[in-house]
């Protein structure tokens, strides 16, 4: 990986020395990867979806509660889950909307068994079980939608092999096709997006990648 740091061990991880979040940074050898690259997929996503590695940081920072924070191999674990969600929703096929940030967490859920996940992919599916008064047609397709899609994911994220521990700095130049293969992803079949009102109706494409 030309200009990124060079990947860490696993106790270097553990101490706090996690380039993740800096490579997803160096967007110009992001875009740089041929196309189809797991790497240059993700950067061209997160263009569309206007977001970033650094944005996602800072929100997750601004939510930290001082009286909760953590610090040490806690801290480097959290970190890197959080740097690397975006890949996991690149990987599965997911998209942001509403319905793919659920199906992004039971995924992951399924994956790796981490409760705090499990917990809020639950909330998520629950809280969009409620019918929406004011628009009951779409609400009743919503609900669908995300039955569907969430039991879906949460099989094949416990179908695939562990990627919450994928050393995601050397997968990011590989060919996106490929990295889902090395870890028995299918992509998320029959997904469509819904996305909440005023969001930009954005096109993801990660299913047919």
């Amino acid at each position: 990986l030309r200009h990124v740091p060079p990947l860490p061990t696993g106790k270097e991880m553990l101490a706090g020395v996690d380039p993740l979040f800096e490579v997803l940074q160096y967007l110009y050898y992001l875009t740089g990867l041929p196309a189809a690259r797991l790497g240059r997929t993700y950067a061209d996503w997160t263009a569309r979806e206007q977001i970033s590695a650094a944005g996602l940081k800072a929100e997750s920072d601004a939510a930290a509660r001082t009286e909760t924070e953590i610090d040490g191999p806690y801290a480097a674990m959290n970190g890197r889950l959080r740097d690397s969600h975006d890949l996991v929703h690149v990987v599965s096929g997911y998209g942001r909307d509403l319905v793919g940030e659920i199906g992004v967490l039971a995924f992951t859920f399924g994956n790796s068994g981490h409760r705090g996940l499990g917990l809020l992919a639950l909330i998520g599916f629950l809280r969009s079980m409620l019918p929406d008064p004011d628009q009951p047609m779409a609400s009743r397709a919503f609900r669908r939608a995300v039955r569907g899609q969430f039991f879906a994911a949460l099989r094949a994220g416990r179908r695939a092999d562990f990627i919450v521990g994928a050393d995601w700095e050397a997968l990011l130049p590989l060919p996106l096709d490929e990295v889902r293969a090395r870890f028995g992803i299918e992509p998320a079949a029959g997904y469509v997006e819904v996305r909440s009102a005023g969001a930009p109706d954005l096109e993801t494409g990660l299913a047919a990648s």
